[in-house]
């Protein structure tokens, strides 16, 4: 499914690399090994509610606590993201509002208490459990909470970390909107009605007023009047006498979710519209500018000269210095994954993400990955989401598949990644599952119709160069070496010869002889790993030497690793990065791959949040992943020796003149001694992981003396390489070793 570009599919060679063997419970959750992997981001979940201060916008969404820097608004920057589920706990965020160094956020089942001292790092402080919560707003010492079928409640967090029920008041039961005002706590109910309670005292609130007839989404009060968002109006009520509140004037007479009031003017979020009126004169309010939008919209919070609004995916940031022409200003936006068949590719420091459509993600910062663009189907609704996307130098190759078993291939120029234009497309018969784009060629996989290949060259008029005919249940295709590697979820792995793409031919077939179906596979160098949806943790490992013959070499399976195998990637330092998936965990596991009949646990990572994982890839020390629910990305440290694998390393691998100019003459000399009589490999690496040159290549060398070996600066082809750090890797019977060798011209 997922392709990553093809100079990225090397990375950086790391240093000594000697493990100890994982253990873990059967048929539980891994543990996270914090020491290896860690999450730097998720975006996904819907935004339902926000609130601003200083620099910050704090945001619900769904199972999610989003902080974003607003400090430039037109350039909107998440900072950081908590998750508020557990397994087996359906949490969906959808009220936020903070007092002092806390954030309350509440939702479906209960409210979470989040310290944001730290923007950078929300931590979460404490859980108060509550079935059904509409609204929340926080006083002094206490916060309060709309409880559908139970009135308001009235916590007292004096203690943060401690909340406690205080009282309750169970009059009105229906609670849709809460305010707190000048010691008053007004009160919007699921039957139109506007209740005023005396707080003086929170643990014993006495209703002074009310008034009838006025749905509610949401309440401010502001200046002796309350403003009230609903369906189909925005009212305007005078509650300057709390006892006997007054209707005065009507806003708006289109449904509206948020409101909020700021000096004279009274920001209303519509469904597709956030609408400005000025309030100087409350008994005749006038109607200023509009800002239209694409989608609806829950919630709106005013910090100087911008508004910000939560849309169902997107934070918009508008600029309303001129109230009569208010201009939207940056969009944060969050990729939509929700379909079982997405995809993503990295291509430099951008991200390709399957949604209704392209969602086109910067991740220069990994830890702050921004979304700057997305395509979308030009043709509406005809076509499904992306299922499957490549990218070839200065374009992205996107399969769109319809319910009509039809698939239409759009060839996408994302020269300026944040405006990508459609250059052509063109359409096939039947379901298209895969694609690889390499060399002016894309290699089509078609679901009972086999492989297809389109020539790209000129990207405006792809045409048909070839084909070959597999009837089966195909879903993934790799390149490598004139060979196309096609998995079928049940029958095995196909190789077809392409280096002649008007005669593809079947060249070679490894049968499935498991009772289980295929999950994902990837290609690395003479090896294919495939994953299998199988319980408990399992996996083959393929000998494509010889493409005509490919064989099983081993299988891996651990009884004490749950998850089944959703996706695998293979990276040059012979890492395999498993996606896994056991309800309700889901889970990264990695495995050292250097000797693939003898893997080796390195790291893992339990409980990754956003459901369901379906795909991953990895650039450098990053991992993506997408989930039904977002995009995770993770940052992968390989950890140190442990002190029992330190006696299985080189007594010394050294190089002289580690710092030396070829075109003077000079050379390197690496020295090393091993434990063990052996077959020896030295390889040189640049920094990002690519092959320079081999020096040793399984030659046997002596345990009983020191051995050397020369580099004189050139690469394979016996060009002198550019100035710049080098790897020198060694691998040895029993050990592993890296130094660095700096060319300076």
């Amino acid at each position: 499914m997922r392709k990553i570009s093809k100079n990225l599919r090397t990375m950086v060679l790391s240093s000594v690399l000697l493990f100890s063997i994982l253990s873990s419970a059967a048929n539980s959750c891994l543990a996270a090994d914090s020491r290896n992997l860690e999450l730097l981001s998720f975006t996904g979940g819907t935004a339902a509610d926000l609130v601003v201060q200083g620099n910050y916008a704090y945001v619900a969404a769904e199972n999610w606590f989003w902080i974003l820097d607003i400090s430039t608004p037109s350039s909107l920057k998440q900072v950081s993201s908590l998750y508020l589920n557990q397994p087996y706990n359906t949490f969906i965020a959808s009220k936020v509002c903070l007092s002092g160094n806390h954030a309350y956020v509440a939702g479906y089942n209960g409210m979470y208490v989040i310290n944001v001292s730290n923007p950078q790092n929300p931590v979460k402080v404490a859980e108060y459990r509550q079935s059904s919560i509409q609204d929340i707003c926080a006083s002094g010492n206490y916060v309060y909470l709309g409880v559908d079928g139970r009135g308001i409640q009235v916590i007292d967090i004096s203690t943060p970390s401690q909340p406690v029920e205080a009282a309750s008041n169970t009059c009105y039961p229906e609670v849709k909107t809460l305010f707190v005002d000048n010691g008053y706590l007004y009160m919007g109910d699921d039957h139109s009605t506007l209740h005023v309670y005396d707080n003086s005292n929170p643990l014993q609130l006495v209703e002074v007023g009310s008034l009838y007839g006025y749905s509610h989404y949401d309440l401010v009060v502001s200046n002796g009047y309350a403003y009230i968002a609903g369906t189909p109006h925005v009212t305007s009520i005078d509650v300057s006498d709390p006892a006997h509140p007054v209707f005065k004037r009507t806003l708006s007479y289109s449904s509206t979710y948020g409101i909020h009031v700021v000096a004279h003017y009274v920001y209303a979020a519509g469904y597709y519209s956030l609408q400005i009126y000025d309030v100087s004169d409350p008994d005749n309010p006038v109607a200023r500018g509009t800002c239209s939008f694409s989608a609806p919209l829950q919630s709106v919070m005013v910090v100087g000269d911008h508004a910000y609004v939560c849309g169902e995916r997107d934070l918009y940031a508008v600029n309303i210095n001129d109230p009569d022409n208010p201009a939207l200003a940056d969009t944060y936006s969050v990729p939509d994954p929700w379909f079982s068949t997405g995809d993503l590719c990295i291509a430099g420091n951008h991200l390709y993400v399957q949604d209704n459509g392209l969602e086109i993600l910067d991740v220069a910062d990994p830890a702050h990955p921004a979304a700057i663009a997305k395509f979308d189907d030009p043709y509406g609704n005809i076509y499904s989401p992306v299922t499957s996307v490549d990218v070839d130098g200065n374009h992205a190759y996107a399969l769109f598949n319809d319910w009509y078993a039809r698939t239409r291939i759009s060839i996408i120029d994302i020269s300026n990644p944040a405006s990508p234009v459609e250059t052509s497309y063109f359409s096939l018969t039947g379901s298209v599952r895969d694609i690889d784009v390499a060399d002016g060629k894309a290699y089509l996989a078609r679901e009972a119709y086999g492989l297809s290949i389109y020539s790209v060259t000129n990207t405006a008029q792809p045409y048909e160069l070839g084909s070959c005919y597999i009837n089966s249940n195909i879903n993934e295709l790799q390149l490598q070496g004139g060979y196309a590697y096609i998995k079928d979820i049940y029958a095995g792995l196909h190789i077809v010869d392409v280096s002649n793409p008007y005669l593809a031919a079947e060249a070679g077939f490894l049968p499935n002889h498991l009772s289980y179906p295929s999950s994902n596979f990837y290609l690395q160098g003479q090896h294919a790993y495939i994953g299998f949806y199988a319980l408990p943790f399992y996996a083959l490992v393929i000998d494509v030497a010889n493409p005509s013959q490919p064989r099983q070499i081993t299988s891996y399976h651990d009884p004490e690793i749950p998850g089944r195998f959703h996706d695998v990637h293979v990276d040059a330092r012979n890492y395999a990065y498993f996606l896994q998936y056991a309800e309700p965990c889901a889970a990264i596991h990695i495995l050292d791959v250097s000797e693939p009949q003898h893997p080796v646990s390195v790291a893992y990572y339990k409980d990754l949040p956003g459901g369901v994982p379906q795909v991953l890839d990895v650039a450098g020390d990053y991992i993506y992943a997408l989930s039904e629910d977002g995009l995770l990305i993770l940052r992968f440290t390989p950890p140190s020796p442990t002190p029992a694998a330190m006696a299985l390393s080189p007594k010394q691998i050294k190089a002289f003149n580690s710092r030396m100019n070829p075109n003077k003459g000079e050379v390197s000399t690496i020295r090393w001694r091993q434990p063990q009589d052996g077959a020896v490999s030295i390889k040189i690496f640049n920094l990002r992981g690519e092959l320079i040159k081999t020096l040793v290549d399984q030659q046997t060398y002596s345990s009983l003396a020191t051995n050397e070996i020369v580099w004189d600066g050139r690469n394979g082809s016996g060009d002198v390489v550019a100035n710049g750090i080098y790897l020198v890797h060694m691998q040895a019977p029993e050990c592993r070793a890296t130094t660095k060798i700096a060319v300076i011209k």
